[in-house]
Formats: C-alpha cells, sequence, structure tokens
C-alpha cells in the first residue's frame, strides 16, 4: 500500500472514530443538559404554584399540565417520565413529571408539574444532526486539504523516485534529484546522490579492469598454445609428457574460450553492439545450422526444423548469431548421441528442445554466470549466461521447461 494512501486511510479512520465518539458524548451532554433544565423547570412551576396557594388559597388545575389535589400525607418527591393521552391531540405523549407533597398553612398538597419531552427531543434531535453534518463536513473538507497538502508535498519524493527507477549505471550519467524545502528529503537526496556516484565508479573501474584484464590475457595464452604446438611437433617425446601437453593445450583452448565469453558480456554491457536491423530468423537458424552440420553428425544426430511462421526482430546481427549459435552449441553438448534436437519457428516465439532424461535441478539459475547443472570440461559456464544478456539487451525473453521427455528453451517477445 503507498504511503500517502496509508495516511489518508488511517487519517479518515481515526477521524471517524473521533466522530463516532464526540458525537455520541455530545448527545449525551445536550440530552443531559436538557433534561436537567426541563427538571428546573418543573421545580420553578412548582414554586409558583405553591405561592399561588398561600396567598389565594385556591388550586390551581390545568390537566394535563398541572395537577393539585389535597392530600392527607406526605409522599418522597419523585421525578419521572409518563406517557399521557392528549384527546385534544388524539395522541399519547411522553411527558417529564414532577411528584411533590408540600407543606402549606398545615395542609398536604399533592402537586403533579408535567412538561413535553417531545420538544425536547426534538430540538435535541436537531443540534445533533446539524453539529453531525458540521463535523461530516468539515472532517470532509480537512482530508481533502490533508490529502492535497501531502500530496503536493510528497510529489517531489515521487518525482526523484521515478528518476530511480529509471537510473542506469551502464548509461554513466549522474542522476539530479529535485532539490525541495523539506530538510529529510534533502538528506535523503544527498545520501543518494553520493550512493549513486560510488555505484558508477565502482562499475567503472571493474568494467575497465574486466576488459583491460581480458585484453591482456588474450596476448600470453596465444603465446603458451602456439609454443605448446610447438613442443608438441617436437620429436623423442614420452607419451607421459604428450599427455601432459595435450592437457595443458585443452586448458589454454577452455581459458581462452572463458576469457572470449567474458569479454563479450563486458562488450555487450558497454552497449558495444548497437547497430540493429531487421532479421529473420529462419534464415539465420538455418545458415547455423548449416555451418554447424558435421558437428551435429559426428554426434549422429539430425535436427529438426519446423517453420510455422516467420519470426522478425529488430537486433544487432553479431548478437544474433551469438544467440542462435549458443542455443544450438546448448543442444549438441546436452544431448545424448542419436536423440532429438528440435527447433520449431513460431509467429511471437522459437523453441530449442533436445532430449532429455528429467528436468534440470535449479531452473532458476541456469542463467547465472558460471553455473553448470553438471561439471562438463568444455563448458566455461557462460553459454546460457550470455543468452540472457543478448535477450535482455535486444528486447527479448528466454525461458526454461521441461515438458514431453523435452529440455525446452522458449525465445519470444518481451
Amino acid at each position: 500500500m503507498k504511503l500517502l494512501k496509508k495516511i489518508n486511510r488511517n487519517y479518515l479512520f481515526s477521524s471517524a472514530a473521533v466522530l463516532v465518539v464526540g458525537l455520541v458524548a455530545f448527545y449525551l451532554l445536550v440530552n443531559y443538559f436538557a433534561s436537567t433544565e426541563i427538571e428546573e423547570s418543573l421545580h420553578a412551576s412548582e414554586q409558583r404554584i405553591i405561592k399561588h396557594i398561600k396567598k389565594h388559597n385556591s388550586l390551581t388545575y390545568l390537566y394535563p399540565v398541572i395537577e393539585v389535589e389535597k392530600v392527607n400525607a406526605p409522599q418522597p418527591t419523585n421525578i419521572k417520565d409518563t406517557t399521557i393521552f392528549d384527546s385534544e391531540e388524539n395522541e399519547a405523549e411522553i411527558f417529564k413529571e414532577l411528584d411533590t407533597y408540600p407543606n402549606i398553612n398545615g395542609q398536604f398538597y399533592h402537586i403533579t408539574v408535567r412538561a413535553l419531552t417531545v420538544e425536547k427531543q426534538d430540538i435535541v434531535l436537531s443540534i445533533f444532526l446539524a453539529i453531525t453534518f458540521i463535523f461530516l463536513l468539515l472532517i470532509g473538507a480537512l482530508y481533502f486539504i490533508n490529502k492535497q497538502v501531502s500530496l503536493a508535498v510528497w510529489r517531489p519524493f515521487y518525482d526523484n523516485l521515478e528518476k530511480l527507477k529509471s537510473f542506469s549505471i551502464k548509461e554513466n550519467q549522474n542522476i539530479e534529484l529535485r532539490e525541495t524545502n523539506i530538510t529529510e528529503f534533502n538528506e535523503l537526496n544527498h545520501s543518494i546522490n553520493q550512493l549513486t556516484e560510488k555505484v558508477v565508479s565502482d562499475y567503472n573501474s571493474l568494467k575497465e579492469f574486466t576488459q583491460n584484464a581480458s585484453h591482456e590475457l588474450q596476448t600470453p595464452l596465444a603465446v603458451i598454445q602456439v609454443k605448446t604446438e610447438n613442443i608438441l611437433g617436437s620429436e623423442n617425446l614420452t607419451e607421459e609428457q604428450l599427455s601432459a601437453l595435450h592437457a595443458i593445450l585443452e586448458n589454454i583452448s577452455r581459458l581462452s574460450r572463458l576469457n572470449n565469453s567474458l569479454l563479450l558480456l563486458t562488450k555487450i554491457e558497454n552497449n558495444q553492439f548497437a547497430n540493429a536491423e531487421n532479421l529473420d530468423f529462419g534464415v539465420g537458424i538455418r545458415k547455423s545450422l548449416k555451418s554447424m552440420q558435421e558437428l551435429f553428425a559426428m554426434r549422429q544426430i539430425v535436427p529438426t526444423l519446423e517453420i510455422d511462421g516467420s519470426f522478425h526482430h529488430a537486433m544487432d546481427k553479431t548478437l544474433f548469431n551469438l544467440l542462435v549459435n549458443n542455443l544450438l552449441k546448448n543442444q549438441l553438448m546436452h544431448t545424448p548421441k542419436k536423440e532429438i534436437v528440435l527447433i520449431r519457428i513460431e509467429t511471437s516465439r522459437i523453441l530449442f528442445a533436445n532430449t532429455g532424461t528429467s528436468p534440470l535441478k535449479n531452473k532458476a539459475r541456469i542463467f547465472d554466470r558460471f553455473y553448470r547443472e553438471n561439471f562438463n570440461e568444455s563448458s566455461t559456464g557462460l553459454g546460457l549466461a550470455l543468452v540472457k544478456k543478448v535477450c535482455e539487451v535486444s528486447g527479448l525473453k528466454i525461458t526454461y521447461a521441461f515438458d514431453g521427455g523435452m529440455h525446452q528453451f522458449w525465445v519470444r517477445y518481451c
């Protein structure tokens, strides 16, 4: 959940809780004060009646508001709510009733004074509804104002967040964050700028080191290989010496392939293959299969090419050849003799499949550098890593699956 949404939601929930508690308390207080006011009014009416009896020695009667009668003995004073049918209104009315038994000139009287509570309830309800409407309007206005203010305050943060999302160390450009008048945001921007500058610097240093190391390794490797081959051509070498020299050559060859693969990865990451052109994968795969025909024949494998559509994509031709050749070499290397190799071209995807006995154990890592499912001296562990990197920079996607007893590598549009 987004921060602003969570803040606004919490504000709305807390405001609603405060509103409910406040309105309940307000209603109870208003109702209490209204009831107290009615009771005071009843006692005031009682005193006026007593004064009238003392002065005029006559009984006052106004049903159902006032009732006065003589009694022989007093009873406790009582205030209660009662319902009386009003014949004039032809309906039952709710009254607040005060019963007292004062001694006036040596005579006890039962004085009953009543006041309608309907008016009180109407007044309390009207006030309650009015205050509720005002509170709701106030909370709604404050919510809207708080939302707009929060958006304005957090706008630089979200702008900088979008810049961070689009930031790439490969572009070799410093990130330009939006300055604000908020101290915390400026401190965050300063820390981000320092971090990105350090990351870019470290990346450039590592890239330069990798590229220089690969270039520097090429010459001594070539020299060692030539010298070793010259020694192999010498006479009077024992079988043990020949075996050792062959092992040296094999490791030199593997090291040379590894160096070339690392150099290719570095060049791809440096965007040194940017001459995109619209290529027909069907034509390119046919050419690659033809050039690798003898290699497949040595393993007694006849690749099957199925054309179910035309797959075109704009990418660098060098990267295209690297992608197709590495996938075909992967099939060649991991397919048992006389088994099936299938390449199927469809309109939106291409399948590279070969026979297998079980799915790869760690599908999440097969495209990682130097990861090998099974140790193979002829493998550098970079073939599929190169394939994935080519797909990434060329707007393609590669996935792996195991179905029907076959390893399947799917190349499709992103």
